[in-house]
């Protein structure tokens, strides 16, 4: 947005093309072949004189795929590449494929103009600062010229040329840019050169106030991966914004907070922070130079999430050499967070990706690839993914001492089979069932019976499985109830129908009534047994004795899609 407004200034007519709203207008499920024509098509239609991607990792495929479909369209058209990845990799995307003519590297807000008036005029690129162009069948780089960009002379950014309305509820604002610290898997230090920035809090605040005037927005991503660094800065820009009625999120270490931060934070409109753990194991912790004292954070943790906003907790797993050890203290370091506040803590466990320009891709060259990308979706273009291996790695992964299918396994225990069951009857299972060990939890769930290329979904009911027959063979009756319930409920949130096949209704002991509702009895009150939880998840097994009663419980999706449920005293007939 930015650049664009650079361009506008130049004179130049900028229109942006966010892939996005093809989704959202077009009805595509996938970002497959047929998106990418389209994509293609639309960006053609408006007849430019230059084309510029910008792609991190994960998107990249699209992108290539995209202006190789644009290239067989207009011959003749200038297409530039820019962003992280592509600054990290530019000679090697530039001999790979020759739709792109050339990539900007790294910031380019003092020299876009150029750049876009050079290749528009087809002139010789070899004076301007940062470029990897084609010279004939050479790959050539210029040296970067100048120092990084000031926050405060980054322009605003041009919103009207995004398609905002009153559906968009929260705005992203670019809050500042850089990272001082050099985590071994991580490649924004290294694109920012390891410098911190961020916009003053009075440009910062400006920017917040002309979206809500313009377009009536109140909600804002301050995007910035350490938003909260310097303490005085922050708290600065609390006392700035807490007047507003703005609600605001950001992103910043964990070993940054403590709970008089978090009642500052809550104070001035602050709805959510994402923290950036990584792992529960403290030799790790070392190992890939996060260097958190896990003691330390979980103590004053605990009195952020007491007083202050909703907090996400991410962590990464498949490190090179990550033991089950490791992974285990990962795993109940999320059960001991999450633990704090079911209600409020959201967890995130991802697969480590091998990122281009990190410590570990120059330390671990040697990586392997499976059918699964690092969200355990299938690989996109997979042909093109696997003939530059380089060039995608954040579709491979490190062979490690930890076996793929269990690190697959862990990610989505955490990203779906938890939220499935429902953060309060996790804690409530892992006390009550697994000796307060989130790891035992898993190890009870994951499977060696799957082959190691199993879709994730199949994998996640195979973990259901698992614990559906642990539950039957030692838990106690209310919760195998619970399990059935969190069950049809999942089922009930999946389908596009009113009502499921009549397999999965009978698999799960329900029946049709005349009117469309599907009704299961349940040995006790389980919608009560649910808000139960949610109140106090801890909450002893003889506290609950009361619910032992057996009720019928009728659920079905209504005309907009959200599941509801009956649960009347008298039954139904």
């Amino acid at each position: 947005m930015s650049l664009a407004a650079v361009l506008e200034d130049a004179g130049h007519t900028v229109e942006i093309f966010d892939p996005k709203r093809l989704f959202a207008t077009r009805g595509f499920a996938a970002p497959d072949a047929a998106f990418v024509e389209a994509w293609a098509t639309e960006i053609c239609l408006s007849f430019p004189d230059l084309v510029g991607f910008t792609a991190y990792g994960l998107s990249f495929p699209f992108v290539v795929a995209t202006a190789q479909a644009v290239r067989q369209r207009r011959p003749g058209l200038p297409i530039l590449l820019g962003g992280p990845h592509a600054t990290i990799l530019a000679e090697e995307i530039l001999q790979a494929f020759d739709c792109f003519d050339a990539v900007a590297r790294y910031e380019c807000e003092t020299n876009i103009s150029k750049i876009v008036d050079v290749f528009c005029a087809i002139a010789d690129p070899s004076r301007l600062s940062g470029i990897t162009f084609r010279d004939g069948d050479v790959v050539k780089s210029t040296p970067i010229e100048g120092s990084l960009i000031d926050m405060s002379n980054v322009p605003r950014p041009a919103l009207h040329l995004y398609p905002i309305d009153a559906r968009f509820r929260e705005l992203p604002i670019e809050a500042g840019r850089g990272c001082p610290y050099d985590c071994t898997f991580c490649s924004t230090a290294s694109f920012f050169q390891r410098r911190y920035r961020v916009k003053p809090n009075e440009t910062l605040v400006a920017e917040m106030d002309w979206a809500h005037e313009a377009y009536g927005i109140s909600s804002f991503n301050l995007n910035h991966d350490l938003f909260g660094l310097k303490r005085e800065t922050l708290l600065n820009f609390c006392d700035r914004v807490k007047e507003s009625g703005y609600s605001w999120s950001c992103s910043m270490r964990p070993d940054q907070v403590d709970a008089a931060l978090g009642k500052r934070l809550r104070q001035a409109g602050c709805d959510e922070v994402y923290f950036g753990f990584e792992t529960g194991s403290q030799r790790l912790q070392t190992e890939i130079k996060k260097k958190l004292n896990l003691t330390a954070v979980k103590r004053d943790f605990a009195g952020f999430v007491a007083s202050g906003p909703r907090s996400t907790v991410s962590f990464i797993t498949g490190f090179p050499n990550e033991t089950i050890a490791d992974l285990n203290a990962t795993l109940d370091t999320i059960g001991h967070l999450v633990k704090l506040d079911p209600a409020r803590i959201m967890a995130q466990l991802h697969m480590l990706t091998p990122e281009p320009g990190t410590e570990l891709d120059r330390t671990h060259r040697d990586t392997r690839i499976d059918d699964f990308g690092p969200e355990n979706t299938l690989i996109p273009f997979p042909e093109m993914v696997r003939a530059h291996p380089e060039i995608f790695s954040v579709f491979r992964h490190f062979p490690g001492l930890i076996p793929r299918m269990f690190v697959r396994q862990a990610s989505i225990f955490v990203h779906e089979l938890m939220p499935r069951l429902g953060y309060p009857l996790v804690v409530h299972l892992t006390e009550k069932v697994f000796d307060g060990r989130l790891s035992r939890f898993f190890e009870i769930c994951r499977t060696i019976a799957e082959p190691s290329n199993a879709p994730a979904d199949r994998l996640l009911d195979s973990m259901w499985r698992r614990l559906e027959d642990h539950l039957a063979r030692q838990g106690p009756p209310y919760l195998r109830e619970m399990i059935r319930f969190r069950s049809v409920s999942a089922l009930m949130h999946r389908i596009e129908a009113t009502l499921p096949e009549p397999e999965s209704l009978e698999a799960l002991e329900l029946e049709v009534s005349a009117d469309g509702w599907a009704i299961g009895t349940f040995s006790c009150n389980v919608l009560s047994l649910a808000t139960r939880l949610s109140e106090n998840p801890l909450v002893a097994q003889d506290a609950l004795s009361d619910l032992n009663t057996p009720v019928s419980i009728a659920c079905r999706r209504d005309a907009c899609g959200e599941v509801r449920w009956l649960a009347p005293k008298g039954g139904f007939r």
